[in-house]
């Protein structure tokens, strides 16, 4: 990864092209290996961003309209901790689930 931080849509983009090269079959064993890994993180980034957003939109549901504003997500915030608690609360994740490779 680079310093500067990928947007959500290259790093899907740059899976995807990574993706279709594993795919090609004609790739060294290593470089396939390389790109493998590369996947899983790009994977853990979008996973990552995507989680982020859920949250954000937690938040924006929340707050029923009262205040019509979109407010970054915060863990340090009681209402951020609030949708971490609901979300935690209908979605059970393991550590298995997360650690799956879609290729």
């Amino acid at each position: 990864m680079s310093g500067q931080e990928k947007s959500f849509e290259n790093a899907l983009s740059e899976l995807e092209q990574l993706i279709s090269e594993v795919e090609g079959g004609t790739l060294p064993l290593e470089k396939m290996i390389e790109r493998i890994s590369q996947g899983a993180q790009l994977i853990r980034l979008c996973q990552n961003k995507l989680n982020a957003m859920n949250s954000q939109v937690e938040l924006l549901f929340r707050d029923d309209g009262q205040k019509g504003e979109f407010q970054t997500f915060d863990p340090t915030t009681e209402r951020s901790q609030s949708a971490v608690k609901t979300e935690t609360n209908t979605t059970v994740s393991t550590e298995s689930d997360q650690a799956e490779l879609p290729f």
